[in-house]
């Protein structure tokens, strides 16, 4: 779930302001050593409280999740004369944010980097091939369950033949209900996440529009819930 440009600013702050995280929630954590079953002890280990199995000495590290997300988009006149530039959004099947528009993306897997990982989840999610290009942003990240990661938002560009179309028909699938661009014009309001908030804020108002506000800040998660339970 890669950054526009520009991070979410909290209402009467600098326009570069960066909200600050939501309070994050109790993680979940190992109890019991999952190599041996031995319960687990806190020990003051690697400079930190650590859980640390006495038996066989396995220390539970909370390793940051990492997400990634696609801004893809197209300039205007792209395609048929005087077509104003479009983005594609999707919206959620799962919670958090179940219902509400987000930019695709997803959890990466263990052996992935993040371009393959974006190129994975936007093939599942609306069936378009896609170009990595560049870094936008990286937010912070915090799921239902508790664990802390990030979120890098990159943008993205279509990977297809010269003269197809410059806005392809998205398939929705896997955990996503609906895929679909959206002009300046048309930008939905009921957004999942602060980072999607955040990056079609700096994408509007790129292109000479009446800027937008700037976006609210709700405490909600920053990435897509994960496909897998932990």
């Amino acid at each position: 779930m890669a950054s526009m440009l520009s991070s979410a600013s909290a209402a009467g702050a600098a326009p570069n302001a960066r909200p600050a995280a939501p309070a994050a929630p109790a993680q979940r954590r190992f109890r019991f050593c999952p190599h041996c079953a031995t319960p687990l002890e806190d020990v003051q280990k690697f400079g930190a409280l650590r859980p640390v199995c006495p038996a066989c000495g396995f220390v539970y590290f909370r390793d940051p999740k990492v997400a990634v997300v696609g801004l893809l988009s197209t300039p205007a006149g792209d395609g048929a004369e005087g077509e104003e530039a479009r983005v594609l959004l999707v919206r959620r099947g799962v919670q958090p944010g179940k219902g509400l528009w987000a930019l695709p993306g997803g959890f990466l897997d263990a052996d992935e980097l993040p371009a393959a990982g974006l190129q994975r989840e936007l093939l599942e999610e609306t069936g378009l091939r896609v170009r990595v290009d560049s870094l936008l942003d990286i937010y912070t990240l915090e799921t239902p369950s508790g664990a802390t990661g990030f979120v890098m938002a990159f943008a993205t560009s279509l990977d297809q033949p010269a003269g197809r179309s410059a806005h392809p028909a998205p398939v929705a699938a896997d955990d996503v209900t609906e895929a679909r661009w959206f002009a300046r014009s048309e930008l939905p309001t009921d957004l999942a996440f602060n980072s999607t908030r955040a990056l079609l804020h700096a994408w509007h108002n790129q292109a000479g529009e009446p800027a937008l506000p700037a976006p609210h800040t709700a405490a909600q998660p920053a990435a897509p819930e994960p496909r897998r339970t932990p």
